[in-house]
């Protein structure tokens, strides 16, 4: 499978545990946004993607100076990525490709995601 950083999929996250952004009420996949660079992306059977959520405005514990909007950015993907949430997933939990952000969003995405660590 070709996965791409910068691409958004979705992603099947269940099963979760405590305070882990899962599929959601109706248990619908979840839309993600890889971040892991294409070299790992290529060789590995994992990729390290980050939540895309429209519920986040509901939760005060994720930070939001690391939330990262996609509104404004021209993709049909509306909703917030949540560094905060970072997960390696399997090749095998991606299901469908939807879109590409713009490179600007994803580099913006990858800095928070550092941050969470500084």
């Amino acid at each position: 499978m070709k996965v791409k950083r910068g691409e958004i999929w979705t992603c099947d996250l269940n099963p979760t545990q405590g305070g882990e952004i899962n599929n959601g009420a109706k248990g619908n996949p979840r839309t993600v946004l890889v971040i892991s660079h294409d070299i790992l992306n290529n060789q590995s059977n994992t990729v390290l993607v980050l939540p895309i959520t429209q519920g986040i405005h509901h939760r005060s514990d994720e930070g939001e100076n690391l939330l990262v909007n996609l509104q404004g950015t021209g993709t049909e993907t509306q909703g917030v990525i949540v560094p905060t949430q970072a997960r390696t997933v399997s090749k095998q939990r991606l299901k469908k490709r939807v879109e590409s952000v713009p490179g600007y969003a994803v580099e913006e995405a990858v800095e928070k995601f550092i941050a969470t660590f500084q």
